[in-house]
């Protein structure tokens, strides 16, 4: 239905949040902290998003 208002339930943030924690514990589960994803000039080198190609 176009123009229906979306409401978000407490479930829905819920999910919001385990999504954002599993790419916290994929990435140290590999030995890789925010620092390791960014070069030399602080450029970004991996985007950590799933499924993002490298910048």
């Amino acid at each position: 239905m176009s123009g229906s208002p979306v409401f978000r339930t407490p479930d829905d943030a819920l999910l919001d949040d385990v999504e954002r924690s599993g790419d916290r514990l994929v990435r140290a589960a590999a030995g890789l902290s925010a620092a390791d994803l960014r070069g030399p000039s602080g450029r970004r080198l991996v985007d950590p998003r799933p499924g993002a190609r490298p910048c």
